[in-house]
């Protein structure tokens, strides 16, 4: 049986444009036949808009029979919201070695540190239940609550 581990990173997030992560991914117990694996997100407090698109898609990894180790790169987009920090997880699944599959699923949590001046445009906060995505200034939320900035302050309407 493979033994694969990986995680938890902290990433800063940079105020505009994508800045670059990786996570290391290490084979303890390579295979004979290599081991492959599908990677992909589950979104926590890290939402769609955070992560760029290719980041947001799950893909398959293989291992050769002689590599002990893979980086997984993906992007971060960056924004100037002074706000709490984010996370999503990184779920491996599917692991497959020798033609032979394994049930389960590694995780590893990946924090993205926001770097982003207090007192900037603020902190918009969704209500239970709703989902928030920011845009700049702009609120968006799922539903029929939005969210408009106003000078000092936000207001949010039903």
């Amino acid at each position: 049986m493979p033994d694969l581990r990986f995680g938890p990173l902290s990433v800063a997030e940079g105020t505009g444009g994508l800045t670059s992560a990786s996570i290391l991914l290490t084979l303890f117990t390579p295979d004979a036949g290599g081991v492959t694996f599908d990677i992909g997100p589950s979104l926590g407090s890290a939402g769609t808009l955070d992560l760029s698109a290719p980041t947001l898609l799950n893909q398959t990894i293989g291992f050769t029979e002689d590599a002990l180790s893979y980086s997984y790169s993906f992007d971060i987009v960056g924004d100037s919201l002074a706000e709490a920090d984010e996370t999503f997880t990184l779920v491996i699944s599917n692991v497959r070695a020798g033609g032979v599959g394994f049930l389960g699923t590694l995780e590893a949590l990946v924090t993205i540190l926001d770097d982003d001046a207090a007192g900037g445009p603020g902190v918009v906060s969704a209500p239970s239940g709703l989902s928030l995505a920011t845009l700049g200034l702009v609120a968006v939320a799922a539903g029929r609550w939005t969210a408009r900035r106003r000078p000092g302050r936000a207001q949010a309407r039903g």
